[in-house]
């Protein structure tokens, strides 16, 4: 008992009460703070899901107005394949950036391929404009026409 003393100096109650608070405050700073950081990152995934459901949606479009014309052969809907195309490379880049901290990173490269091969190859069916793409300086998705 004559041991504790000598380590912690003796403190009166208004000490303590106030030793206390500031635990007490301390403790409630580091959960909010630790709360808010994993609120940011959630927030920061959902704003990616997000964009992964427009992108499934442009795609569904693309693939849509693809089938009609294949079968319809109509300019309107190689027109609106081509639009599709356009605006899924575009979402494809303005995701660039943000995607490079998550896991599926590397699938997200062999996607722009993917695109750009499709891409190309609608265009041999339909004799048309060339996409092409090219990283810039920034790593966000530049589309040029040929």
């Amino acid at each position: 008992m004559q041991l504790m003393h000598r380590r912690f100096p003796v403190l009166n109650i208004r000490q303590k009460v106030i030793v206390g608070f500031t635990l007490c405050m301390v403790v409630i700073g580091m959960v909010g703070g630790l709360s808010y950081h994993y609120l940011r990152e959630i927030e920061h995934k959902q704003h990616f899901v997000e964009v992964a459901d427009d992108f499934s949606n442009i795609i569904l479009e693309m693939r849509r107005y693809e089938k009609n014309y294949l079968l319809y052969g109509s300019a309107e809907d190689q027109k609106e394949n081509r639009r599709y195309v356009r605006a899924g490379m575009d979402i494809l880049g303005k995701i660039s950036k943000e995607i490079k901290s998550f896991k599926g990173a590397s699938i997200f490269n062999s996607l722009e391929q993917e695109l750009v091969a499709y891409s190309d190859l609608m265009n041999k069916f339909t004799g048309s404009e060339k996409i092409t793409h090219a990283d810039n300086s920034e790593g966000s998705l530049v589309i040029a026409k040929k």
